[in-house]
This record gives C-alpha cells, sequence and structure tokens, in this order.
C-alpha cells in the first residue's frame, strides 16, 4: 500500500458511495478536476500579464504585512522572511 502512495503517476481517491478506493493516472486525474472546476463561475482563466500582476499584488502585501509586524517575530523569523 505504501508503494502505491509513493507513485506519483497515479491518484488513490476516497471511497464514492462506499463502493471503494478508486485509482486513477495522475494525468488524467489533474485533466478531469480542471475540467470540472475551470468551467464553473467561480474560476477565471488569467492572462500572462493578469496572473504577473496578481502575483505581485500578493508579494507587496506580504511584504508590507512582514515590516510592520517586525516586532512581533522573533530574529530569526525577521531574518528568514526578510529574506524571502
Amino acid at each position: 500500500m505504501n508503494k502505491l502512495r509513493q507513485n506519483n503517476k497515479i491518484i488513490i481517491k476516497p471511497p464514492n458511495k462506499d463502493l471503494g478506493p478508486v485509482v486513477m493516472d495522475t494525468e488524467t486525474y489533474v485533466k478531469q478536476i480542471l475540467q470540472e472546476h475551470l468551467t464553473t463561475k467561480h474560476y477565471l482563466q488569467l492572462s500572462n500579464t493578469e496572473s504577473h500582476n496578481c502575483f505581485k499584488n500578493i508579494e507587496k502585501t506580504l511584504k508590507d504585512i512582514i515590516s510592520s509586524n517586525l516586532d512581533s517575530l522573533s530574529k530569526s523569523e525577521a531574518i528568514y522572511f526578510q529574506e524571502a
């Protein structure tokens, strides 16, 4: 069972309707999940520019949070976050 869990080429999903576990190849599983989720109104595919801008905004927000809370961090935490 451990060998199966460590195999990156397959996914073991919990049972559906208590019928037993489901084993799928990873590529099929990822395609299925992306198709199921990306076709809903809750997800929006971003362009490269939009995703880059979103990432930069998140990065700036995190840096601002860290900077404004440096006094709450230990010395090692502050060093870690400032170097990240």
